[in-house]
């Protein structure tokens, strides 16, 4: 399928990245994403600029994207008051009333999307499975990779210190 190669081309090229700093991450990636909501809405990056945003990549069949779930739960409910957002990327081809049934069944509460009919993603972006989770700086920067499940207290650690930092 076309479509399906195009995308995982892209995700391939999303997700190779990996910066550790936050405040040496001036050469990072510029991250141009663009999603739909289940409402048809489009989220793309310009959308998030001067916030954190996370950036989750899953599917109703991968059992470590469906484990972590209840991390980003947490996680979610705890900081975004800090002025970040996740959005959990459905990688599959579900419609959107398949991927409210998935919303309910796995009770996700930050927002889900899914790749729409322009899943643009930037040069820098690649996807080597799921689930995958990126993290983009208030300033659209992709500055951190995550292949394989995370945790709350991973993204803690990497996050906070740098709000704090980037607040002061």
């Amino acid at each position: 399928m076309k479509k399906e190669n195009g995308l995982i081309k892209v995700f391939l090229v999303f997700f190779s990245v990996t910066v550790p700093v936050y405040a040496a991450n001036v050469n990072a990636p510029v991250v141009d994403f663009r999603f739909s909501d289940l409402d048809g809405n489009i989220h793309q990056s310009v959308n998030y600029k001067g916030k954190w945003v996370i950036v989750n990549f899953w599917a109703t069949w991968c059992g470590p994207c469906v484990r972590e779930i209840p991390e980003l739960n947490q996680f979610y409910h705890k900081h975004r008051d800090l002025g970040l957002e996740i959005l959990g990327v459905n990688y599959e081809e579900l419609t959107p009333a398949q991927i409210v049934l998935a919303l309910d069944q796995f009770r996700i509460d930050y927002k889900v999307l899914y790749l729409g009919e322009d899943p643009r993603m930037s040069e820098a972006m690649l996807l080597k499975g799921l689930p995958t989770t990126f993290v983009i700086s208030p300033d659209s920067r992709l500055v951190r990779t995550w292949t394989g499940p995370v945790t709350q207290i991973e993204l803690e650690e990497y996050l906070l210190p740098r709000i704090k930092l980037a607040n002061q």
